[in-house]
């Protein structure tokens, strides 16, 4: 309905339009308006057109008015109703045409946009209205959208159903967005000058008014409208080719063709965006800078002067750049230059002296990093673009705060922009001093040049007064609009320039953001004013020669020097909450009622009926209770006093007919005390009445709070029910009143003064002294039934009079522990006291026993207003000058103990230290408490003796006396919150923790815990022993099964939870059911989360594991150190279908080996086995990283499923450590023929997440959810085969059929193999990979086979033309889709947009202040300012864009990150900076981001390639500034589906972190959050304190990832968790390392790479290498990539490093030894066969350099002839020291173990590995240990010449050998320089038949050249030439064939010097 109205609006406008600018149609139309369909007739207006015409009936001019022009947008919204926007508009266009030029004057008078909610309305159904024929003008000119429908509705029904009638609306809300918008300009366009002068226009224009305010809905409703035509409009753009710019333009990058000599030339820095100009006038001139050089003319003009120089026939090309402007006194032109001791660039120098001379280098980086196919457009600014550097200081340019300065080397790139017209135009003699300025200059004229020729350009100045935009939620209940953000722009000024093949837009402004803060009534800074500057240019893309432009047809710069955003809790609640409600992400967990403060809290803290008044509304609240009342309106907001405008009353009622007189309030004042007067309903009876405190506050829980309460508050917190005794202070007769208090209770005294109606006399004046506070209290508890229990009667009497809750010093532990005031109940000025009193146990008569009671007193004084005064008047009076004291009293036990042990325990608190048996001392003083229970006791709080029993064992602790630790105390001056005692059972063999402090409430808290407890929450029962303890054989664990002593350790039966009583922290774990099997685990070292295995020998070779996860946390909720250790089973399935289901291992010989069964709906535990199992192949890559692997990348975690159901085969396996959804595929086994492929098969999905520790894996069948492929054959008349590859399953799917899939095996390559039937090729495709079309097979190959080759060519048959059959991948949700189909029926490809344009954004810092409130001294009521506590600042932030047709890159870089703590204490200066240590250079970026889109209009966003870069950081937390941080988490409520994206490459690089922690202690003000993030650190994670230590986080390269956002941030934290745990443990020097697991994005993904790389090492500063590190490594893995996930542990490129330099020095010492043997033999010719030996020998013997790649060298063991015993350290020391010495290898290690000396990593170089073996040898036998003669061995340990006897028969044959190989050599030489010859004379020929003669002397200069060329030439080949005869060599096996070849490539070699 809506987009039908929007085009019918559309096509009025534009004949409008028409009928304006076609002024012969207009006139025709107007004289015949009646017929036409105009808008004129449509809507209510006034058209005056009036028109003059000359001879040739073309108009002078016209006038054009339009007034009360409506245009009414409509949307349905979800309720049901329409919201419509009208907008209103008053325009006035001018129009004037003569001889001197042309003048347009348009002038909008008013504009107003207004928004409105019409509903159907119900209520009417009665009302039959009859219509009839009535004009369009006769409606009003405010027409709502529904009236207009329903009036066309109702033409349109017929007389017969006319009696219907209309659906009556009705206006609900109403609102206006913009109310008077005023805006003019001004155009004129001259008639005389030049051709292109003509065409341009120029003038001013100004807006005024703009100010609008959007609500949410509004802005929902605008974007949903916007959505609608773009819809539309996306239609015809789709239907449009593509816009092609000329990209034949073959750029040449040399000087003269970037700067030709006598070019003038306009200079820029590209990064800045910034032109150097002059400025200043005469001889006071300095170089500035201007966004555009349009806006200054000549002062930004250059030209530019060659200077050769010709001293040492230098080639560096130097030219000047002389100023059109700036000329000294002399009219000399000045040059820019560079000024001494100044860093500044100058413009001073008349002469071309080194100072102003300059020269240019290539850009650093001069390609976008991961693409290589962009256009030539996009690639111009880049090639053209170089550095400018100074001959004099050697110091390059760039812009730095708006002025050009110095910098180092290679600066900020520069780009020359070329006038060609202006290089003659400004002076024609200057051409005879500049020769080399190129006369082909371009033919076509420069208009932009002839415009700056002629002295200006055309431009249009508009002026923009202010722009504020007030965004507002509307409030669901009462419709009102309460204020969000506040966006304004001030001092916006625009230049337009437009010209005929370009359009230009510079403008400047001053932007802000502000936010309400709801809490304080003001607005608040979120973003500080900002300078803004902006330009865009716009190329008219024309196929007109001369306009041909070559660069990108739209072009957007936007520069902001500083961006300061200050963000607090409410702001960013506010910016979530807008966020949330506008459905971009979210919505958050957040207060709303802070952010909107439309809500006051109601609290009644009396125990009366609290009746609240607010305009003209009453709520009632009971006693006890709260509620929130909306209170504010806009208008109330919007007022300056918005709280003096907004005034409640109060008052008390009891449940009968009386209640309080009315209190008014305003909600300015904070805190006050009302007296008031009790009233009858009738108002005939008045009584005095109770004094209300009232508390009105603002906080940030909240928000508004007005809090009722009484004056005296006593509170019944013992336990028991109390009775309460009350009277005057000064008694006269019998003045008492009593009360009965129930446990938990509480009395008031307004409650006192209701009940006083119904007394007189001393009872009435007892109970009225309860509200002025003169009053003494006693009380005693009521029997119980736990005390009638005893056989003699007892009774309880009365306490002491306490005098309203006097304060009575305590002593004891009570004094010396630190109260811990209760931070949700007090404030600065409240008094907290506490008193004891005691009440006498009584039997028959006679004193047993006392139970102590605690009273805790708070008080505060409360300014008084009298009842006379009404709100009004106390506005404008002074505060109240009477006090009245408030007070709230509890009553108490003095002692709460809470039992922490997982055991049952009986404690007895004593007086002395002699336990008496007595039952009347154990009232109140005994209990018995089970674990996580509290019991509460009335003991004396002076001495207390504690005893705690444990009642399984019987054992009780020794006496533990309160009186000591007093003593201890006294020794300290400071404060101390807790003190810890010892609990010692059975004599020191167990103990606990005894933890005394003062809670909230003042009571001793008492907690009794252990360090640790065990739970265990397997199906085993487990041994926990302690390892410092004799431990127990294998037959005393049998015998003594799950009965094990106590001070041994403890078993842990299934599904039990035990304390761990023993001192030691290490302890071994042993299974009950085989105690053969143990594991060591040190509790203290045990952080997060771990695992533990169990391994159990079955016979033939096969081992039974058991994997158990552990955990670690705290105990309970009570702040003590005891912590959780939780044993679960590392694998459970759980299955989730309705049948039965079996498991089994895979790789295994034993198929039915661990085979295990799994009901419906139920879960077990999984035992792996190992043994004799299928072993992986790795590459010699993985081989050679074979230390980095992951210990879990072996085939024990593969399992495969079977289900209960006949003919289904076994599953394929699935990962049991691969966390994400997976799909197994069944095979149904039959022998039935016939049945389609898609009826074999079944799938089921497995989902594996992770629980804690476990790791718990889901099977359903069927899935449910989508399954990851389809197939879809959309081929008409053929079938096609499809299998995995490595499998050879085939399934068929007909023509016109599509079929669900999931591989066969998850291990394989994910790559589908697919044959079309009736051609015999295969294709391989990748399923992960979404692609566009793609045809089956190459062209190439196709016309090598046949030229037309068809498919299932029959006769009858439509034969099908290969290269037209194809496929195409896409993707619908989750699901890939295999389309296969011909190129015409490819409707599934995505059509290209049209999006060609570059845009640039840099800010030159951005700072976010991180807000925290100001403690302040005074009154917590008082408003809040608040103050920074961090800076995160990120310097010269840089984000770049630029698309073509194709694809849009996008990268976004910072070149300096620092996080500075800004609040006092803070330990560190920066939390968080770049590490300086790997500073290189000022540069380089310290984060970098790219990401290349690809232009696509279908609904999948496709990334081809995505990188994050980040440079090594330190990061510097404390405990104290995280919690502060930790205030700013918001949690998401979103659970909705994301949208999903494609990634073709994602990469995040290696992150080094050098990390410092300091923990913190803890802070009673810390929210739930923190408390969270607190117990998290400590009880959870336990990071210990931290310096300097090297944190590596491994990269991650993902593939072909279809994923949506939530999954890839999820993903990705759980990657880095991980590796932050491990950083943790190896902190702590621990062995364990957390849970281990296989992959996290297999599921999501075609393959990923989890490496580190140290990215401070150079690979990142590479150009076009950091891409490809990850690339290479897993090339290196798999020559043609892999599946699934490879991990790899520790620095990799460190690892590559080293074998790098392995392989090189083992290459240069082999080499080396030969050539120096070669020289020594035969001089510079036996250096150059010993090079070629060596090389020849590398090849011969790859295992040197193999060794050196693998280890780094090899080992060696010598054999000892006897052991050398004791002196075994000796003889080590001694040749490690021997060796060290004299050949300083690093690396090189000796070990002595028994008879061996083994020798680790040497050389990897045969000399010197035998000069090291005779060198420890010559010592060996030194000392006896090796046989042999000491004295003879100083010679080499080689045979002596003449040492072995000559025998004939093997020398004759090797003799016959040396002629025959001889003779070969020789022949093959002869034949082979026959071949050779003739190949060169044919050569030869055909050049000296084109060649002419040169001359002499060149002739000479060409022979040297050749003869050095051709010696360096013949060295390298010959080096090969040695390298590939060893390489030959290695491959024949008969020594003499070896000879032969060996020989006649050699013979190229070795030849003499008259060859």
């Amino acid at each position: 309905m809506a987009i039908d109205n929007y085009t019918s609006y559309l096509k009025h406008i534009r004949n409008l339009t028409s009928d304006v600018m076609q002024h012969n149609k207009a006139i025709n139309q107007a004289g015949h308006g009646e017929e036409s369909c105009d808008v004129n007739d449509e809507i209510h207006q006034e058209i005056v057109c009036t028109s003059q015409r000359t001879e040739s009936e073309s108009p002078n001019s016209f006038d054009l008015s339009l007034s009360h022009f409506a245009l009414v947008f409509a949307h349905e919204n979800d309720s049901g109703g329409i919201r419509e926007i009208i907008l209103e508009v008053d325009i006035h266009l001018k129009f004037e045409s003569a001889t001197t030029g042309k003048k347009l004057k348009a002038e909008l008078s008013h504009l107003s946009i207004l928004s409105q909610i019409t509903h159907e309305n119900l209520e009417h159904e009665t009302t039959i209205p009859h219509f009839s024929s009535v004009r369009m003008k006769d409606f009003p000119s405010q027409l709502a959208f529904s009236e207009f429908q329903n009036s066309v509705e109702c033409h349109a029904v017929s007389e017969g159903s006319s009696s219907r009638g209309p659906v009556p609306f009705h206006l609900s809300h109403q609102n206006q967005i913009l109310k008077d918008l005023r805006a003019s300009m001004s155009l004129e366009r001259p008639a005389d000058g030049s051709l292109h002068l003509c065409r341009c226009w120029f003038g001013i224009g100004s807006i005024s008014g703009f100010d609008m305010t959007l609500s949410i809905s509004e802005i929902q409703t605008i974007l949903s409208m916007a959505s609608s035509v773009s819809l539309l409009s996306l239609q015809n753009t789709r239907a449009s080719e593509r816009n092609h710019w000329s990209t034949s333009h073959n750029a040449d990058n040399s000087l003269e063709a970037m700067i030709p000599d006598g070019a003038v030339v306009a200079i820029q820095d590209i990064n800045q965006h910034m032109y150097f100009t002059v400025e200043g006038e005469e001889n006071s001139f300095s170089i500035g800078g201007v966004i555009h050089y349009s806006l200054v003319g000549e002062r930004a003009l250059f030209r530019v002067k060659h200077l050769i120089q010709r001293r040492w026939k230098s080639t560096i090309m130097w030219f000047s750049l002389i100023s059109l402007f700036a000329k000294n006194d002399m009219g000399v032109p000045l040059r820019l230059n560079s000024s001494p001791g100044s860093c500044f660039v100058d413009i001073s120098c008349p002469n071309d002296g080194s100072c102003a001379l300059w020269r240019v280098f290539p850009p650093e980086g001069g390609s976008y990093e991961g693409v290589t196919d962009w256009g030539e457009a996009c690639n111009q600014p880049i090639k053209r673009s170089c550095c400018l550097v100074n001959k004099k200081n050697n110091c390059a340019i760039a812009f730095v705060d708006g002025a050009p300065e110095f910098v180092m080397k290679p600066g900020n790139p520069i780009k020359f922009k070329i006038f060609h017209d202006l290089s003659v135009g400004y002076d024609a003699s200057d051409t005879v001093r500049y020769p080399r300025m190129a006369p082909q200059s371009r033919p076509q004229t420069d208009e932009e040049s002839i415009l700056l020729q002629g002295g200006k350009l055309p431009r249009i100045d508009i002026n923009i007064e202010k722009i504020t935009l007030h965004i507002v939620h509307e409030l669901s209940d009462t419709k009102d609009l309460f204020p969000l953000i506040c966006l304004f722009i001030n001092n916006t000024q625009l230049i337009v320039q437009n010209l005929a093949t370009k359009s230009r837009v510079i403008g400047t402004s001053t932007a802000g953001v502000q936010y309400y803060d709801a809490l304080r009534n003001l607005w608040g800074e979120l973003l500080h004013p900002v300078g803004i500057c902006i330009f865009y240019r716009s190329n008219i893309q024309t196929t007109l020669p001369e306009y041909a432009s070559h660069t990108v047809p739209a072009h957007f710069f936007c520069r902001a020097k500083e961006l300061d955003i200050s963000l607090s809790e409410n702001s960013l609640d506010v910016l979530l909450f807008m966020i949330g409600k506008l459905n971009l992400s979210g919505p958050y967990m957040l207060q709303s009622s802070i952010i909107l403060a439309n809500c006051c809290k109601v609290e009644n803290q009396s125990g009366l009926n609290l009746l609240f008044h607010f305009k003209k509304e009453t709520a009632t609240i009971p006693r006890k209770q709260s509620a929130s009342i909306s209170l504010r309106r806009h208008s109330d907001i919007r007022s300056e006093d918005s709280d003096a405008a907004t005034s409640v009353s109060i008052q008390l009622a009891d449940f009968g007919s009386f209640a309080t007189s009315s209190i008014p309030l305003l909600l300015s004042q904070t805190q006050i005390a009302w007296r008031t007067r009790i009233r009858s309903a009738e108002g005939s009876r008045t009584f005095p009445g109770p004094m209300i405190v009232i508390k009105i506050s603002r906080n940030a829980e909240v928000g508004l709070s007005v809090v009722v309460s009484p004056l005296i508050r006593i509170h019944n917190e013992t336990g028991f029910p109390l009775e309460l005794q009350f009277q005057r202070a000064e008694p006269q007769g019998d003045e008492v009143a009593s009360v009965v208090l129930e446990p938990g209770d509480y009395i008031d005294d307004s409650m006192a003064m209701f009940d006083a109606i119904n007394f007189s006399g001393g009872v009435k004046r007892a109970l009225m002294s309860l509200s002025i506070g003169n009053f003494l209290l006693s009380f005693r508890p009521r029997m119980t039934e736990e005390l009638k229990k005893f056989e003699r009667s007892l009774s309880l009497e009365w306490s002491t009079y306490v005098k309203g809750g006097k304060a009575v010093r305590l002593s004891g532990i009570f004094e010396k522990l630190n109260y811990r005031v209760r931070k949700a109940l007090f404030s600065k000025s409240d008094k907290c006291s506490f008193s004891t009193a005691h009440c006498i146990l009584m039997s028959e008569g006679e004193r047993v026993a006392n139970m102590h009671f605690l009273i805790q007193t708070i008080s505060r004084d409360i300014p008084v207003a009298s009842p006379e005064k009404s709100a009004a008047l106390l506005k404008k009076e002074s505060l109240p000058v009477s006090l009245q004291e408030q007070k709230e009293i509890y009553l108490l036990p003095t002692v709460r103990m809470t039992n922490l042990l997982h055991s049952e325990i009986d404690v007895i608190l004593s007086e002395t230290d002699q336990l008496s048996t007595v039952g009347y001392d154990s009232i109140g003083k005994q209990a018995t408490i089970a674990y996580g229970s509290t019991a509460v006791f009335y003991a004396n709080p002076d001495v207390i003796y504690f005893t705690v029993t444990l009642t399984g064992s019987n054992s009780s602790s020794k006496l533990l006396n309160t009186g000591e630790c007093v003593k201890k105390l006294l020794k300290k001056n400071r404060d101390v919150q807790h003190v810890d005692l010892n609990l010692d059972f059975d004599g020191g063999k167990f103990c606990a923790t005894l933890r005394l402090y003062r809670g909230s409430t003042g009571m001793l808290e008492v907690v009794v815990f252990t360090s640790y407890s065990m739970k265990n929450n397997t199906d085993l029962e487990i041994y926990v022993l302690a390892t410092k303890r004799w431990p127990l054989s294998r037959i005393e664990l049998d015998n003594l099964k799950s009965h094990i002593p106590s001070e041994l350790g403890l078993c842990l039966p299934p599904r039990t939870t035990r304390s761990w009583f023993l001192k030691p922290k290490s302890v071994q774990l042993k299974l009950l059911e085989d105690n053969t099997a143990e594991a060591l685990l040190d509790l203290d070292s045990l952080s997060g989360l771990t695992e533990i295995s169990f391994k159990k020998e079955e016979g033939s070779g096969v081992k039974s594991v058991t994997k158990l996860g552990m955990s670690i946390g705290p105990s309970g909720e009570f702040c003590v150190p005891s912590q959780m250790v939780t044993i679960v089973p590392r694998y459970v399935i759980c299955n989730e279908s309705e049948a039965s289901i079996t498991v089994r291992q895979c790789y295994f010989q034993d198929e039915m080996a661990g085979v295990i069964s799994i009901g419906s709906k139920q879960r077990m535990p999984l035992q792996l086995k190992e043994g004799f199992s299928k072993t992986r192949e790795f590459s010699v890559f993985e081989h050679f990283i074979r230390k980095h692997r992951s210990p879990s990348d072996n085939s024990l975690l593969y399992i495969q499923f079977e289900t209960d159901e006949p003919g289904l085969g076994w599953s394929g396996p699935v990962c049991i450590a691969s966390l994400g959804h997976f799909f197994l595929k069944f095979r149904k086994q039959t022998k039935e023929i016939g049945i389609s492929d898609s009826k074999m098969t079944e799938f089921a999905a497995v989902h594996v997440v992770e629980e804690s520790s476990t790791l718990i894996l889901s099977f359903y069948k069927p899935p449910n959810i989508s399954l990851p492929y389809r197939i879809e054959n959309s081929l008409h008349n053929l079938s096609i085969t499809y299998y995995q590859k490595g499998l050879l399953e085939p399934e068929v799917l007909g023509p016109g059929s599509n079929a669900d899939y999931a591989w066969d095996d998850l291990t394989l390559p994910h790559r589908l193999v697919v044959r079309i039937n009736g051609s015999l090729q295969l294709q391989e495709i990748k399923l992960d990979k979404v692609r566009a079309w793609k045809p089956f097979y190459k062209l190439g190959k196709q016309r090598a086979l046949s030229t037309h080759l068809v498919l299932d060519k029959r006769p009858g048959d439509h034969a099908m033309e290969m290269e037209k059959v194809g496929y195409e991948i896409y993707a619908e949700g989750p699901t890939r889709v295999l389309r296969i189909c011909e190129i015409s029926n490819s409707f599934r490809g995505d059509n290209v947009l049209n999006l060609c344009a570059k845009v640039q954004v840099r800010v030159s810092q951005f700072a976010v202040h991180l807000l925290e409130h100001v403690k302040q001294e005074g009154d917590e009521n008082e408003l809040q300012d608040f103050t920074p506590f961090s800076v995160v600042k990120l310097g010269n932030l840089h984000m770049f864009m630029v698309s073509n047709n194709d694809q849009v890159y996008n990268q976004f870089t910072v070149q300096d990150v620092n996080f500075e703590l800004k609040w006092n204490g803070a330990p560190f200066a920066s939390m968080l900076r770049r590490h300086q240590l790997d500073y290189s250079g000022s540069s380089d970026s310290v984060l970098k981001i790219v990401f290349i889109l690809l232009n696509s209009s279908s609904n999948l966003k496709q990334f081809r390639y995505s990188s994050i870069f980040l440079q090594p950081i330190d990061l510097n937390l404390d405990e104290e500034t995280l919690m502060k941080i930790a205030s700013f988490w918001r949690t998401s409520l979103s659970d909705s589906e994301s949208q999903r994206f494609y990634f073709d490459h994602f990469e995040i690089h290696p992150i080094k972190i050098i990390a410092n922690f300091i923990p913190g202690e803890l802070n009673s003000s810390y929210s739930s959050t923190q408390e969270a993030l607190r117990s998290l650190i400590h009880s959870v994670v336990k990071v210990p304190p931290i310096k300097n230590m090297v944190v590596e986080l491994n990269g991650v390269l993902i593939t072909h990832a279809l994923i949506t956002v939530r999954e890839l941030f999820f993903k990705c934290a759980q990657h880095y968790s991980w590796y932050a745990m491990r950083a943790i443990y190896l902190a702590k020097g621990s062995p364990l390392l957390p849970p281990d697991f296989v992959s996290i994005f297999d599921d999501l993904a075609s393959s990923s790479l989890d490496v580190f790389f140290d990215p401070s090492r150079g690979f990142a500063n590479l150009p076009a290498f950091t891409s490809g590190t990850f690339k290479l490594i897993s090339k290196c893995i798999k020559g043609e990539g892999f599946s699934g996930t490879k991990r790899y542990f520790g620095d990799l490129g460190k690892t590559l490093r080293s074998a790098g330099s392995n392989i090189a020095f083992a290459a240069v010492a082999e080499i080396s030894d030969s050539v120096l043997k070669g020289a020594e033999a035969n001089g510079f010719n036996g250096l150059v066969s010993g090079f070629h030996q060596g090389i020849l020998k590398l090849a011969m013997e790859p295992s040197v350099l193999g060794t050196a790649l693998m280890e780094g060298g090899p080992d060696r063991t010598i054999l000892l002839d006897r052991s050398p015993g004791v002196d075994e350290l000796y003889i080590e020391g001694y040749i490690q020291a021997m060796l060290d010495t004299v050949y300083r290898q690093e690396y090189l290690r000796v070990r002595v173990i028994d008879n061996q000396v083994i020798l680790k990593n040497l050389p990897p170089n045969h000399t010197l590995i035998c000069e090291i073996m005779d060198r420890v040898k010559e010592f060996l036998v030194s000392k006896a240990l090796l046989k042999g003669d000491p004295s003879s061995m100083g010679l080499p340990l080689r045979r002596l010449r003449g040492e072995s006897e000559w025998r004939i028969g093997p020398t004759v044959l090797t003799l016959c050998e040396h002629l025959f190989v001889s003779f070969a050599i020789r022949m093959l030489r002869k034949q082979a320089n026959k071949f050779v010859i003739k190949i060169k004379w044919g050569k030869q020929s055909e050049v000296d038949s084109h060649k002419d003669a040169p001359a002499e002397s060149n002739k000479m200069g060409q022979k040297l050249g050749f003869i050095r060329k051709w010696g360096i030439a013949k060295f390298v080949l010959s080096a090969l030439l040695a390298y590939v005869d060893g390489r030959l060599c290695r491959s024949i096996p008969n020594p003499v064939a070896r000879r032969v070849v060996s020989g006649f490539l050699l013979s190229y070699i070795d030849k003499d010097d008259d060859e």
